[in-house]
């Protein structure tokens, strides 16, 4: 129970405050612990920004796993409604786990020690070469049945990672509270903008 309560101390002020911004003894203080009883449980404070990165990219990857199920039992065929669905899950997932979304955006963008983000083995599923793996296939799919334009599968990639931080940002970072209507409105837009 004191390691839950040390890694759920940590990923909030790792979300709040980044790596570099946290101490453990701020982590200790938020946990209810001495700063000594934090080093019984993990080793130093990069194993516990390792395992917390992996927990969120874990959750977040399962938060998709039915959908690659459908994939992969021919539930799901059509290329724009995979997309859709992704874009719908993954939004979903972050509003019901806030804080993995934060943690996520304050380890990508702003830790100092990018040596750091090299020894992570699983990597943010909001980043834009991840996306490609993921998603650039049904793009190209979509290109090919001439549904969409002849653009850059980064682009589109890019584009659609995108539409997913534009409402995150909104809805977890500014407190704007956006009606599932915004959702649907924002990909339509995206939809209206790639399509033929």
């Amino acid at each position: 129970m004191p390691y839950d309560n040390i890694k759920n101390a940590a990923l909030k002020l790792f979300s709040e405050k980044g790596f570099d911004g946290t101490t453990i003894k701020e982590i200790a203080s938020a946990s209810g612990l001495k700063p000594s009883s934090v080093y019984s449980h993990i080793t130093n404070k990069d194993e516990l920004f390792i395992g917390i990165w992996n927990q969120c990219v874990v959750n977040t990857f399962s938060s998709v796993a039915d959908i690659e199920i459908k994939i992969k039992n021919k539930v799901l065929t059509d290329p724009g409604i995979i997309l859709y669905t992704y874009y719908i899950t993954i939004i979903n997932h972050f509003i019901d786990n806030p804080s993995d979304y934060l943690f996520l955006k304050q380890a990508t963008f702003f830790i100092k020690d990018k040596s750091m983000l090299d020894k992570i083995k699983i990597k943010n599923p909001l980043d834009t070469d991840i996306a490609f793996q993921y998603f650039g296939k049904y793009f190209t799919e979509l290109q090919r049945l001439n549904i969409i334009a002849e653009t850059d599968t980064n682009d589109l990639c890019s584009s659609y990672i995108g539409i997913i931080i534009a409402y995150l940002e909104q809805y977890l970072m500014y407190s704007i509270n956006l009606s599932h209507h915004y959702i649907d409105a924002l990909w339509h837009v995206f939809w209206k903008g790639i399509s033929k």
